[in-house]
């Protein structure tokens, strides 16, 4: 996934510096501190871990994804 982001902002003539921090974790979850703005990229207990709500607009759109037999992975940034 981090190599995809890469190759489309490279695609886009947008540079990307390293993080200020960065903690992978198992199962396509990750959080990550840049120019001072949190980012967390997972799953929905990763949000609810990290007290990030899940509306229920949100909610509908995550589950029409993996409806469609795709994988959803909700990213917010802090």
């Amino acid at each position: 996934m981090a190599q995809a982001i890469i190759n489309r902002a490279k695609q886009g003539n947008i540079s990307i510096s390293n993080p200020d921090s960065f903690e992978a974790m198992s199962g396509y979850r990750l959080k990550a501190t840049y120019s001072n703005q949190k980012i967390v990229i997972g799953n929905r207990r990763m949000m609810e871990n990290n007290d990030i709500p899940i509306t229920e607009g949100i909610d509908e759109k995550l589950s029409g994804i993996e409806n469609e037999g795709k994988t959803a992975v909700p990213v917010a940034l802090l």
